[in-house]
C-alpha cells in the first residue's frame, strides 16, 4: 500500500503540469482567436455581421410604383428609407465594395451599376431644380449683377471704364502722387512713363522723390524731382518704385510699391482714394463691371457723367 501511495504521489505533479499546459495552449488559441477577429472584423463596427444587399433595382422599382411595405418592424423604423440620401451615404460604400471584389458577379455589377445611375439621375434632377429655383429670384441670378453674354459682359466692361476714367479725373482734381525712386533702380525706369502717362490722361501732379539724392536718368523728372527727407521713413517704405496717393487735406494712402501695369495702377488709385475717404465705396463700385443696369424707374445706376465732381468734404 505505502508503494502504491508514493507512486500515486509521484504522478500527482506531473499529471498537473499536463493540464496546466493543455489549458495554456487553450486559452492561447481563444485569446488569439478573440484577437484576430477584433482585429480582422473592428472597421465594421455594431454591424459586423454581413447584412445581404437589397436588390436596387427592385428598390428603385417600388419608389416608382410609391409601393410602402405594410408592416414596419419595430427594429426597422430608425433605418433610412430605402434610396434616400441618408441610405445612400450608408449603403453606397458597400455595394461598390461588392462590386469591385466580386467584377464576374453579375448581380452585384448591376446592383452597384443601378444605384450609380439613380444616382446621378437625382443629382440630375437636383442641378435642374436649382437652376429654375435661381432664375425665379433676381437676388439669385447672377446676370441680374453681372451679363453672362459676351455681347453682355462688353457693354458692362465698358461702362465700368468710362466710370473709371471720369473718376480718375475727379480724384486728380483733388489730390497727387508721390513717386519715390532711386536712381540706380532699373524698376523704377520701368514705371516711370506709366506715372507720367497718369499725368497726361488724368492731370496729376505728380511729385518724384529720390531715396538715393540722385536722378532718375532718361525720365521727365531727371532734373525735377525732390530728394527723401524722412518722407521714406515716415510712410514706411521698403521697396522701389514707390506710389503714394497724397489729398489736399493731407491725407495719404499707399497705392503700391512695385511695379504695376498701367490698368492695375489705375484700379490702385481708386482704392487708395476710399482709404483717403475722397470717395465712398458704393462710388468705387461703379467702376467695377457689375451691377452697373438701369433701375425700375429708368435712372442707369452705374453710369458717372462727365467733369465728375467728387461729393467729399475738403
Amino acid at each position: 500500500m505505502n508503494k502504491n501511495l508514493l507512486c500515486l504521489l509521484l504522478a500527482l505533479p506531473f499529471s498537473t503540469l499536463t493540464f496546466a499546459n493543455q489549458s495554456q495552449v487553450k486559452s492561447e488559441h481563444t485569446n488569439k482567436s478573440i484577437s484576430s477577429f477584433y482585429q480582422t472584423e473592428k472597421e465594421k463596427g455594431w454591424f459586423w455581421y454581413n447584412e445581404p444587399l437589397e436588390d436596387v433595382k427592385e428598390l428603385i422599382t417600388k419608389q416608382k410604383l410609391n409601393i410602402e411595405p405594410e408592416v414596419i418592424k419595430n427594429e426597422d423604423k430608425n433605418k433610412p428609407k430605402p434610396l434616400s440620401q441618408a441610405w445612400i451615404r450608408a449603403n453606397y460604400q458597400r455595394y461598390l465594395d461588392a462590386a469591385i471584389e466580386n467584377p464576374n458577379d453579375k448581380k452585384a455589377m448591376l446592383n452597384y451599376l443601378y444605384l450609380e445611375k439613380y444616382i446621378q439621375d437625382t443629382a440630375k434632377d437636383f442641378a435642374y431644380a436649382r437652376q429654375s429655383a435661381i432664375f425665379s429670384d433676381p437676388n439669385l441670378d447672377i446676370v441680374s449683377s453681372r451679363p453672362t453674354s459676351s455681347f453682355g459682359s462688353n457693354m458692362m466692361n465698358n461702362l465700368a471704364d468710362h466710370n473709371k476714367d471720369e473718376l480718375l479725373k475727379g480724384i486728380a482734381k483733388e489730390s497727387g502722387i508721390f513717386f519715390f525712386f532711386r536712381s540706380d533702380c532699373e524698376f523704377c525706369e520701368k514705371q516711370a512713363p506709366l506715372v507720367e502717362l497718369l499725368e497726361k490722361e488724368y492731370g496729376f501732379t505728380i511729385k518724384a522723390v529720390s531715396l538715393d539724392g540722385l536722378p532718375l536718368k532718361g525720365t521727365k523728372w531727371e532734373n525735377d524731382y525732390l530728394t527723401n527727407n524722412g518722407q521714406a521713413e515716415k510712410l514706411n517704405i521698403v521697396r522701389v518704385p514707390a506710389l503714394f496717393l497724397a489729398t489736399k487735406s493731407a491725407k495719404v494712402a499707399g497705392i503700391v510699391q512695385g511695379i504695376e501695369a498701367y490698368p492695375m495702377l489705375k484700379v490702385r488709385i481708386i482704392d487708395a482714394a476710399k482709404r483717403a475717404d475722397l470717395i465712398t465705396l458704393e462710388t468705387q463700385q461703379l467702376t467695377r463691371p457689375a451691377n452697373l443696369y438701369q433701375d425700375k424707374n429708368g435712372k442707369f445706376a452705374g453710369e458717372l457723367e462727365s467733369n465728375y465732381q467728387l461729393p467729399v468734404n475738403k
